[in-house]
């Protein structure tokens, strides 16, 4: 598994080229912005999932995983590295899936209608669709 982290718009073309070259997994995170890892994440073919936390401050963090063999493992992936970067930023609010492939999480959408998830965390599911993919 390759990790990244720190990604800034140059080194996006390295995860592409990484998910292009066959790499087992590769993970995605705290690039520039949300937006932009959305953008990256999107134009991926490959098994993959996007989560993320926010805050009732609006404060943020995110994993995904991209690449891998089996689409459990790339939701795991990507909770984990989610959930190692809410540790690492302070951020007191759990992760939840945004995308799994290519669609939005189906379970948060729901959790998100039921008021199971908080407000800010919910609207980062309209801000930032998902671009279709090539």
């Amino acid at each position: 598994m390759v990790g990244f982290r720190g990604l800034r718009a140059g080194a996006l073309w390295v995860v592409l080229l990484a998910v292009i070259a066959g790499c087992e997994t590769t993970r995605l995170a705290s690039s520039s912005s949300f937006a932009e890892t959305v953008a990256v994440y999107s134009s991926s073919p490959e098994k993959k999932a996007l989560a993320l936390a926010a805050d009732e401050r609006g404060h943020r963090v995110w994993g995904a995983s991209i690449g891998g063999k089996l689409q459990s493992r790339a939701n795991q992936d990507a909770l984990d590295e989610c959930a190692e970067n809410a540790r690492a930023g302070g951020i007191e609010a759990p992760c939840s899936l945004f995308a799994v492939g290519d669609s939005q999480a189906s379970e948060t959408l729901a959790a998100c209608r039921d008021g199971r998830i908080n407000a800010k965390r919910c609207a980062a599911q309209e801000r930032f669709p998902l671009a279709p993919s090539p």
